[in-house]
């Protein structure tokens, strides 16, 4: 698994878009504990609103008494090619601070966000489709992407990216998916713990509030992973090099302001690899993240797909195959994509494909995953 570092100097995070903000709304339909709904742009990003610092669009209702609230301060993907080119993919058009980030690349809607109610049969969307270009100047990178966001039961999200290289020539490139989380904000970062784990055989970040089970929250990803960072601001110590910086908001872009150039770690504690571990009770930001490295041909396609889990501090699966969650493909998953065959509006994750109907195709996925599990 790879290290990540802070940069030097102070960077507050700007995210970076040349569009007017397109937001749907998308959920899960529950009334009450696991109720989730997510404000999703075309890029398959969900923010707060940093203009103003208010949210009203992501809502959570954990398990117990808590109540509802937004623990996302901001969660997106950010794509890197080498240490040449980047862009952060969403239309948030920024929050305080300097501007001294700037993506190189184009990143330009083609079409969404649309939403649909794909599962349930509930009269509630649930899932988000749009596609998008990123491109340079120099025409070295020439993508397009068919993104989709989907809210599913219990409380975890999909994120798919479909992509397609258009370059003449092939391209090898990384995506970042970042997850900045405030819990549930409570006007300090008291008690928030960052933590390391392993499912389905790779690594994974989480973050939750120490002492609260139902405040947990898992980032991963279908795809192979290069690494993942689980990230706590901490202290400062007098005796370190003064260039490396105090940092607060925008940790994630912060992280990767000098991509491939890694320089300090200083006030940050981390979690990499393979092997748990828990950093927490003490003041400090945290976020969380997993990178996902992308070959392609030229002409040529592929997916990749993030999971966000509320609630838990495992990811929920690690395989959309398994229609019933229970860690493994099997006859119960097989058996549910042949009751709902047929249904334009399916129960629970019968859909495996999400393209709003329940066939052959989504038969093919579990034969072909058949025995796999987590």
């Amino acid at each position: 698994m790879k290290r990540y570092a802070c940069v030097v100097g102070i960077v507050l995070a700007v995210l970076t878009g040349s569009h007017a903000q397109t937001l749907t709304s998308i959920g899960n339909g529950i009334a009450g504990d696991g109720r989730l709904t997510i404000p999703v742009d075309p890029f398959g990003a969900w923010y707060a609103n940093f203009s103003t610092g208010a949210n009203r669009g992501e809502f959570y209702d954990p398990a117990g008494s808590l109540g509802v609230d937004y623990p996302t301060f901001a969660t997106g993907t950010y794509l890197f090619v080498g240490t040449s080119y980047r862009v952060a993919l969403n239309q948030e058009p920024g929050w305080g601070g300097s501007t001294s980030w700037a993506g190189n690349l184009t990143a330009t809607v083609v079409s969404g966000p649309t939403a649909f109610d794909y599962a349930y049969n509930d009269g509630v969307n649930d899932t988000a489709t749009a596609s998008f270009t990123v491109a340079s100047a120099d025409s070295v990178v020439n993508l397009s992407v068919n993104m989709l966001t989907a809210v599913r039961r219990p409380s975890y999200v999909v994120v798919r990216y479909q992509i397609t290289n258009n370059s003449s020539s092939p391209i090898d490139f990384k995506l970042y998916r970042a997850w900045d989380l405030d819990i549930l904000w409570d006007g300090n970062y008291e008690n928030d713990e960052v933590c390391g784990g392993v499912y389905g055989g790779q690594g994974y970040p989480s973050q939750g509030e120490v002492g609260n089970s139902a405040l947990r929250f898992a980032l991963s990803s279908l795809n192979p992973i290069n690494g993942y960072a689980a990230v706590k601001r901490t202290y400062r110590d007098s005796s370190w090099d003064p260039s490396c910086p105090t940092m607060g908001y925008g940790t994630d872009i912060q992280e990767w302001n000098a991509y491939g150039i890694p320089s300090c770690w200083v006030n940050y504690v981390a979690y990499y690899g393979i092997g748990p571990g828990c950093s927490g009770g003490a003041f400090g930001d945290g976020h969380i993240g997993v990178e996902a490295p992308v070959s392609l041909a030229a002409g040529g396609s592929a997916t990749v797909t993030f999971i966000h889990t509320y609630g838990a501090n495992q990811p929920v699966t690690c395989n959309l195959a398994d229609v019933n969650l229970d860690g493994v493909v099997d006859d119960a998953d097989l058996l549910a994509v042949l009751f709902a065959f047929g249904n334009g509006a399916p129960d629970a994750d019968a859909d495996v494909n999400f393209d709003g109907v329940v066939d052959d195709a989504d038969l093919l996925e579990v034969l072909f995953n058949f025995g796999s599990s987590c």
